[in-house]
């Protein structure tokens, strides 16, 4: 109750701040910074959903070339509470659905989800305010040092740039950075084929070990008699999926991809 009564408490911060800067969102603004290099860009996304708060933005550094799919895929890996689906084929990447709880309370607040009513619409330029409308796909999207990408809900009647969003705040790595220290919990490799390897040093304080899918269905389960485990995960689609690991009073959160 504390956790949500602080994030809420942060949220009319950040919307009083904006409105003072007279409606706009300048880099400066960015709380959470993913990716290590000298290139920076800005990555936004409005799920449009009718919530208090919609529209959020991170920031992205990086060396090298990278494009707009590597940018969804490596914020979303290193933000917990985020997740990215994105269909790969012959003709290119789509991207399918975003889904993000923004105050780490199990609970998906934002779901966009492909065709569930509508699809996402990708925008790129050089600050919030100059977003434009995409004409290629994900995959095809340069990165440029300095610019501002986004993503947003709806196509249905016409696609909308993104709303003012707030920074993204990094909850979830907080948190599994303490529990991952204090019961040297380590799951590799990940992403994965076909197993994975969870390593817990404190394996005797464990309940279970718990796999779902990204919408908290219950796919796998087990009890854990040792300090490795390994456990084969074949019959798994390609995707996201989430190990829960519940000691007595905590549980601790990963998000694993299935190649």
């Amino acid at each position: 109750m504390m956790k949500k009564f602080i994030f809420i408490f942060l949220v009319l911060i950040f919307k009083f701040q904006f409105f003072l800067q007279s409606k706009d969102f300048i880099k400066d603004d960015i709380i959470f910074w993913i990716g290590e290099g000298e290139k920076e860009v800005v990555f936004i996304i409005d799920w449009k959903d009718n919530t208090d708060v919609s529209s959020y933005a991170w920031g992205y550094r990086f060396d090298g070339e990278k494009n707009m799919e590597n940018l969804i895929n490596e914020i979303a890996e290193a933000d917990g509470n985020l997740i990215a689906n994105i269909q790969n084929s012959e003709y290119g990447s789509f991207l399918n659905d975003l889904i993000y709880d923004s105050d780490n309370d199990e609970i998906n607040e934002h779901n966009g989800i492909a065709g569930d009513p509508d699809y996402w619409s990708t925008w790129s330029g050089n600050s919030f305010s100059e977003l434009s409308l995409n004409s290629v796909g994900i995959s095809e999207t340069i990165l440029e040092n300095n610019m501002w990408f986004a993503c947003s809900y709806g196509f249905t009647p016409e696609a909308i740039a993104p709303d003012l969003p707030i920074p993204a705040i990094d909850y979830f790595s907080s948190n599994e950075r303490i529990l991952k220290n204090e019961f040297k919990i380590n799951i590799f490799p990940n992403p994965f084929c076909e197993n994975i390897s969870i390593s817990i040093k404190n394996y005797k304080n464990i309940e279970g070990i718990f796999i779902t899918d990204i919408y908290g269905k219950l796919i796998f389960k087990k009890q854990k008699e040792n300090s490795n485990e390994k456990i084969n995960l074949k019959f798994l689609k390609k995707g996201n999926y989430f190990v829960k690991i519940k000691f007595k009073n905590k549980i601790f959160t990963k998000k694993i991809i299935k190649m």
